[in-house]
């Protein structure tokens, strides 16, 4: 298994994915949202997981503007592993890899989003990840 940056050939591939990662991810919230796909748009960064040519998994990894903190920070913009590689330690490895390339460039933090009730947050978790906002809903 080796993770690596993605070609452009691989970036392409992985945005055809888009819609059923983000309905995967979201629990169906964002299923068939115009602008979901619109927010990632500019960010091409994809750290990789592959083995003998096949495509594993991704993370998309970005820069933001912490306004709390009036700092740049990391962000983990979608992490992915196929169904078929899961629970196999890929996605702590993609994590921790993304982690390591904010350190390289000099940021000193990182911030995901994850929807409620979306497996992925266990292992952010796990890796030391902790909530610092809430977004709560009802509907009307």
């Amino acid at each position: 298994m080796t993770i690596r940056r993605a070609t452009q050939e691989e970036v392409h591939l992985i945005k055809s994915y888009g819609e059923k990662v983000r309905i995967e991810a979201s629990l169906g919230y964002l299923a068939n949202s115009p602008y979901a796909a619109d927010e990632l748009k500019g960010f091409n960064d994809y750290l990789i997981s592959e083995e003998n040519g096949v495509l594993q998994g991704w993370v998309l990894v970005g820069e933001s503007f912490d306004f709390y903190t009036s700092q740049p920070t990391g962000m983990i913009l979608e992490l992915y592993v196929f169904k078929e590689f899961r629970n196999k330690g890929l996605g702590k490895k993609l994590v921790h890899t993304a982690v390591s390339y904010f350190k390289h460039i000099g940021l000193n933090r990182v911030h995901l989003n994850v929807f409620a009730g979306n497996h992925a947050k266990k292992l952010y978790e796990k890796l030391g990840f902790h909530e610092v906002s809430t977004v709560m809903e009802k509907k009307i």
